[in-house]
């Protein structure tokens, strides 16, 4: 296809592009407003105008395809007199609030006014006012600032699967509002601010922290759920300013989590800056070597280890509390902060969700076990939603009652609903037999007890037979919740068999948390008198368990140390350090590298550092690896008779989304949101 744009002949085979993506393409500036690529088309801000060959007005160029022989003017005086009368109509009711804007030094709306606008204005009547609206803690609205793009309108509907905006009025009364005056119940809401092109949406915990030329930017990862969207860090000297998505089509495309996203005023409240012990039912500060010292002591005493972790813990955290509790030779058990029966994700390709793979299949049924994908991975739940939507795939729900964003079959709450199903007894067989294709996606509250797991394995049962007998492609996932649970079971830390002969022991236990939410229960690991118990707390944040502790170790947060996590689906990703550590805080690595000297513990000195760096090595070695081999957990477990098991009901993994893990616990911004949203919406209270 040849055409002509400002007398220069291009040529292109995708006939699909609009003439704005073709001049995009060829580095031709064209401005926008309501132009958005991850959302529908409107054509409504008239920025975008174009000169058309023969065509008697200007035409929006994000609106018409490209065709043959066609010729473009982008810079005619047709066009500029066309752009300079856009602005100066947007600019008629804009309040010219610059100097006091959270926008100011990034808005689309100063930047195409300075370059395509006129020198002088001409308007000198009263300019209009709008109120703003009520968004809740987490958006602060200028609504007289709005131009009416609707990129809120269309990324509440599209994206987030909430259509709760729209536009009311008309002509110089049109607004946008919501049709219902009530806070977005989203957890990825806070992308309308990025969104937006003006300040008419901006962020409230951010409020007047400073110009984007005042910040130091960095580039990490999202460790809040298995996800791992790549996200940019802005400090203002050692202060976190905000915290904004990174374009990464792969993973998260360009937008995160309202709890990543405004949770950063929580990395200075209640933060462990020193060691702590318990001293006649009081915490008192001690030195580094008085707490190594105690914790040595109680190590050598005890007959049974037993190490816990938390959401937040990354790979080389829980490669170094494997191989410590191995070196020294008692019986040891390391789990989730829930019990977590896991067995037969011997293969990567079992837990690895490859939303690429995943794309390039049309699945017309998909049933979900288990999960809550809009609380347990907000961002993948949206992306998987337009995929459906685009498939036009049939979704069903085994598990809890919960919001959700899709228009999803509510099966029922009990595993059991799958045997009807399998038998023809439920509606939902019928969608199933007439499928090619279909996806299983199973959640985390499945392995939370031994019957779900037992479940789990006559799943990969019937997977082959199902696809023998009726020619039925089906594919079975595990989606998890969290990145640390990833890192578990790619270290092979899960055993189900250890947790059977753990049972009660009555023995002298020595219990290892690492960085571990303070709703945890102990008693489901063998606690039932603490004096015979010896607790150590290993993390950066304060809280109830913490403080229960015998000993209370100090560490940086993922953004004050280097450390790596596996994702959700699959990738090795890095999340480096930029800030330095509060206090005497020591990074978990040199705790245990530490203990181990005291303890000689000569084994795990030795293959500590050395398996990590062939670890890293292996991953940038082959990006195709994690499909091919084998974990490193492998278990025999005896064949289950799935019929004769009793009624197995499925609870909701997380009652909170907004306060998760142990910084978002401690923030105010999260615990507001908490107040706003969870008490007035979640179904399970």
């Amino acid at each position: 296809m040849n055409f002509y744009i400002n007398n220069i002949s291009y040529e292109i085979d995708n006939k699909d592009l609009t003439i704005l993506q073709v001049c995009e393409q060829n580095e031709i500036v064209i401005p926008r407003f309501c132009y958005h690529e991850k959302l529908s088309i409107a054509g409504n801000c008239r920025m975008c105008l174009v000169e058309l060959e023969k065509s008697p007005k200007p035409i929006a160029s994000c609106a018409l395809p490209i065709n043959d022989n066609i010729k473009i003017f982008t810079d005619s005086v047709l066009v500029k007199k066309a752009r300079e009368g856009i602005l100066e109509f947007l600019l008629i009711n804009h309040p010219l609030d610059c100097p006091i804007c959270d926008w100011g030094g990034e808005c689309d709306l100063q930047d195409q006014t300075q370059v395509f606008g006129g020198d002088r204005g001409r308007f000198y009547e009263e300019k209009r006012s709008v109120s703003d609206k009520n968004c809740g803690p987490l958006i602060k609205t200028y609504m007289t600032r709005c131009i009416h793009c609707t990129r809120c309108v269309r990324y509440f509907t599209e994206v987030a699967g909430m259509p709760v905006f729209g536009t009311t009025g008309r002509g110089s009364k049109m607004e946008i509002s919501a049709y219902i005056d009530d806070v977005f119940n989203s957890e990825i809401s806070g992308n309308l601010i990025d969104l937006c092109p003006v300040g008419a949406l901006t962020s409230k915990p951010s409020a007047f922290s400073g110009r984007p030329w005042d910040f130091e930017s960095f580039k990490t990862l999202d460790p809040f759920d298995g996800l791992g969207s790549t996200i940019q860090v802005d400090l203002h000297g050692r202060e976190i300013a905000r915290i904004l998505p990174v374009i990464n089509e792969f993973v998260n495309e360009e937008w995160i989590t309202d709890k990543c996203r405004f949770s950063f005023d929580a990395y200075k409240v209640q933060r462990l800056i020193q060691p702590y012990i318990k001293k006649e039912n009081k915490t008192v500060p001690v030195s580094w070597k008085t707490a190594l010292q105690l914790i040595e002591q109680h190590i050598k005493i005890s007959e049974i280890s037993i190490g816990l972790f938390g959401p937040l813990v990354d790979l080389e955290t829980l490669l170094s509390l494997k191989y410590f509790f191995c070196n020294l030779g008692k019986f040891n058990l390391i789990q989730y902060e829930k019990p977590l029966f896991f067995s037969n994700l011997d293969f990567r390709v079992s837990y690895f969700f490859d939303f690429r793979k995943i794309q390039k299949k049309k699945y017309e049924t998909c049933l979900m076990i288990g999960l809550d994908l809009k609380k347990e991975s907000p961002v993948l739940n949206a992306r998987f939603r337009q995929y459906c939507l685009k498939n036009e795939t049939i979704l069903g729900s085994i598990g809890p009652n919960s919001l959700t964003n899709f228009d999803i079959l509510k099966l029922g709450n009990n595993f059991n609903v799958i045997l009807d199903i399998i038998a023809g007894k439920n509606y939902f067989s019928f969608y199933l037999l007439k499928s090619k294709k279909i996806l299983v996606l199973v959640g985390l509250t499945l392995f939370e007890s031994k019957e779900g797991f037992m479940y789990w394995n006559e799943l990969l049962n019937y997977k082959s037979l199902i696809k023998n007998i009726f020619n039925i492609e089906l594919d079975l996932f595990f989606v998890s919740p969290s990145l640390s649970i990833m890192n578990a079971i790619e270290v092979g830390i899960f055993s189900f068999e250890n947790l059977n002969k753990f049972s009660f022991l009555k023995k002298k236990k020595f219990y290892y948390l690492l960085n571990t939410n303070d709703n945890i229960s102990l008693t489901k690991f063998g606690l039932k008198n603490k004096e015979d118990s010896f607790i150590v707390y290993q993390g950066h944040h304060g809280n109830s368990i913490a403080l229960s502790s015998n000993v209370i170790l100090p560490t940086p947060t993922f953004l004050e140390k280097t450390g790596h996590f596996v994702t959700l689906q699959g990738y090795f990703e890095k999340a480096s350090s930029y800030l330095t550590p509060l206090g005497f805080a020591q990074s978990d690595l040199e705790i245990f590298k530490v203990l181990s000297k005291r303890l000689n513990l000569v084994n795990f000195l030795k293959i500590n550092f050395e398996l990590l760096q062939n670890y890293n090595y292996l991953f940038r070695l082959n990006s195709n690896l994690p499909y091919l081999v084998i974990s490193k957990n492998f278990y025999k477990i005896n064949d289950i008779n799935f019929y004769n098991k009793k009624f197995f009901v499925l609870n909701p993994h997380i009652f909170n989304y907004w306060m998760t893990d142990p910084i978002t616990s401690n923030s105010m911004t999260m615990a507001l949101t908490s107040k706003y949203l969870d008490s007035l919406h979640n179904f399970e209270k």
